[in-house]
């Protein structure tokens, strides 16, 4: 069996699904370390450096999707136009869930008990992109572009793809910040877009990567995980202080380097090409089951997961990584039954899921008015503690 997506709506690739389940269980231990947890240096090393792959891992595993299910819809030309006008509402889907995930994060203000100013400002920020955390702005621009790339795909081939796609991605190499938003600090379009074009790339090929032998495939994975561990090590060495590496050659995510794409991409090919090889026994456990159940409900699930890694942070690291993971799976069990009741009982208005996150930014905005701290008669904020206010709304050093 492999990666291969089934084209009938009646079946589902369970591997796809356990492969974001894989991303959302190493952000949420990434986070977790990231919100001072205190683990062992061997689990500390691990999770941060080793098996880091979380963010590539979505963002390469959202090209796959499109370029496997998508892709090959729009081969079809009485399929083209209404494979296009998903991919755009569901661009117009991620970018409600973006506004309503950046208001919801300025909750954190009081809620860390500093008092809120400037709400109208803030919210101004927010939708004009000033203020947010960027990852589904980043999704938003790629899935509104994703048509021009099949169409890029079809008539040039994937190889001119691929090399336009590096020459954005080396473009100004120097200076990576050069933003398209200007909350664009940890996702910059420029550079990640290699990595969700390569997804697409690779997907548009799992039907060929069905018809390679076992014995290929078994080479393919010992490939990717002989680059992964050769980029990890060097990776060691020069945090150990053995060497630099010039700025060109470093494994870095922020800015993100040539070789950390090829140490995300060799991990996630690596996880999906093991996954494939153990599917037969691997494809009935429970492990799977729970994997697969958070895989579908990522895109909620990387929303709920803030909240919940903030409460659980404090308690000792084992049980706040088990405490965090139960809270995620919980979710995801919550999200599929709802899902599946709205998709039993309420078919009939499927509109009514975009105005779901509209009216929650609208019901938070209206509490954090009223929960508003005027300014004094001079114009100066009404207390010292206002300046820790941005790193909220910012994203800087709360990542």
């Amino acid at each position: 069996m492999s990666l291969a997506v089934a084209t009938k709506a009646a079946s589902r690739d369970r591997r796809l699904d356990v492969l974001r389940g894989l991303c959302l269980f190493d952000m949420v231990l990434v986070h977790l370390l990231e919100q001072n947890v205190h683990t062992p240096w061997a689990v500390n090393e691990a999770v941060m450096h080793w098996l880091r792959f979380a963010a590539g891992g979505f963002v390469m595993t959202s090209g796959l999707c499109i370029g496997a299910i998508h892709f090959q819809r729009a081969l079809d030309p009485a399929k083209r136009l209404k494979t296009y006008r998903s991919l755009f509402q569901r661009a117009l889907f991620v970018l409600g869930i973006h506004y309503f995930a950046s208001i919801l994060t300025l909750i954190l203000i009081p809620i860390h008990g500093q008092p809120v100013y400037q709400v109208g400002q803030m919210l101004w920020d927010v939708l004009t992109f000033h203020a947010g955390y960027d990852l589904l702005l980043f999704y938003v621009f790629m899935l509104a572009v994703s048509p021009l790339i099949i169409e890029a795909m079809s008539r040039a081939g994937v190889i001119a793809v691929l090399v336009a796609s590096l020459g954005v991605f080396f473009w100004r190499y120097d200076n990576p910040y050069l933003s398209l938003w200007a909350i664009e600090n940890h996702f910059p379009l420029i550079r990640w877009q290699l990595i969700f074009v390569i997804g697409m790339v690779l997907g548009s090929k799992l039907k060929a990567y069905d018809a390679l032998p076992a014995e290929r495939k078994w080479q393919l994975l010992g490939s990717a995980i002989a680059l992964a561990l050769s980029i990890d090590i060097l990776s060691a060495a020069e945090r150990a202080g053995f060497f630099t590496l010039p700025w060109y050659l470093a494994v870095t995510k922020m800015p993100l380097s040539l070789l950390e794409v090829m140490r995300y991409l060799s991990l996630a090919v690596a996880a999906g090409v093991a996954m494939d090889r153990a599917w037969h026994w691997f494809g009935n456990t429970t492990a799977q089951r729970i994997l697969a159940a958070v895989g579908v409900q990522s895109l909620m699930l990387w929303v709920v997961h803030v909240p919940v890694v903030a409460n659980v942070s404090p308690l000792p690291w084992p049980i706040a990584m088990v405490s965090a993971w139960a809270l995620v799976w919980a979710a995801a069990v919550i999200g599929s039954w709802l899902t599946k009741q709205w998709n039993e009982h309420i078919q009939s208005l499927p509109r009514l899921a975009y105005v779901v996150p509209a009216v929650g930014s609208l019901m938070i905005s209206a509490l954090l008015f009223r929960m508003e701290v005027p300014r004094t008669a001079d114009g100066t904020l009404a207390s010292a503690e206002a300046s820790d206010e941005s790193v909220f709304f910012t994203g800087d050093g709360t990542d």
